[in-house]
């Protein structure tokens, strides 16, 4: 059986169009201050080692 708190909308929110631009546009910032980061492929990410046993 599923808790209550995981059926309800605990949550709302509105965002105008104005709002979503200027998150747009931030994360845009993020990307291209980040572009230069180290991009692994999937059998690169396979071979790193492990960083415990919960990792």
């Amino acid at each position: 059986m599923e808790s209550p708190a995981r059926s309800q909308d605990l949550v709302s929110v509105s965002l105008s169009n104005e709002d979503l631009a200027v998150l747009d546009a931030a994360l845009s910032t993020v990307e291209e201050k980040l572009a230069g980061l180290l991009e692994l492929s999937v059998e690169q990410r396979r071979n790193l080692n492990e960083m415990g046993d919960k990792s």
